[in-house]
């Protein structure tokens, strides 16, 4: 009975939220879902479908804050990670060196305040040992960028070239691995 319960609270849920997505679509904003990396838990968030001028403007981020944090998702998604070992991370203190890349232009100083802004914002997260990911917040709302920026065409034998990951289930980008504890299957994680 328990179990018959949960499932019809959790169609009303899908049921309501399409609505609400219905609703917000006209606004360019819908509510998505995904799941915490570490936990399993689900992780909900309303999203802007559009990037143009006109909502590039309306962040609170000056442009070299910006800039830092374009250089920061590289350094997470690209620079850190080799054939051999997907990180998926970058440690703080090449964070904070980062500040000094071609087309940022910020004291390290800066940087760091910067920094510490898009993890208190909930775009990043640092951990005990010190190293900057992205959050499941980042992931929801910049996957279209983050699949843009780092899948692409491999220039010189023009196969395709994913640097990014996805879950076959649910189609959301994988930053760490773990089983399943109930069918050991592979899950989302960070």
């Amino acid at each position: 009975m328990v179990e018959t319960q949960v499932q019809a609270d959790q169609d009303s849920l899908e049921e309501a939220i399409s609505r609400i997505n219905h609703a917000l679509s006209d606004f360019d904003y819908e509510i998505r879902k995904t799941f915490d990396q570490s936990t399993g838990n689900p992780v909900w968030a309303i999203v802007n479908t559009t990037s143009d001028s006109l909502t590039q403007l309306a962040t609170i981020h000056t442009p070299s804050e910006i800039a830092y944090f374009r250089t920061l998702l590289t350094a997470i998604f690209d620079t850190s990670n080799s054939i051999h070992e997907e990180v998926f991370a970058v440690k703080s203190t090449d964070a904070s060196n980062l500040s000094s890349a071609q087309g940022v232009g910020m004291t390290k100083t800066a940087a760091e305040a910067a920094m510490h802004n898009f993890i208190r914002e909930g775009w990043l997260k640092k951990s005990r040992n010190g190293f900057i990911t992205i959050t499941e917040r980042g992931l929801l709302e910049l996957k279209e960028y983050l699949m843009e920026m780092f899948n692409d065409m491999d220039e010189e034998g023009g196969g395709r070239v994913d640097k990014l990951r996805t879950c076959h289930a649910c189609q959301e980008i994988i930053t760490k691995v773990s089983l399943s504890p109930r069918n050991m299957t592979v899950l989302l994680s960070v």
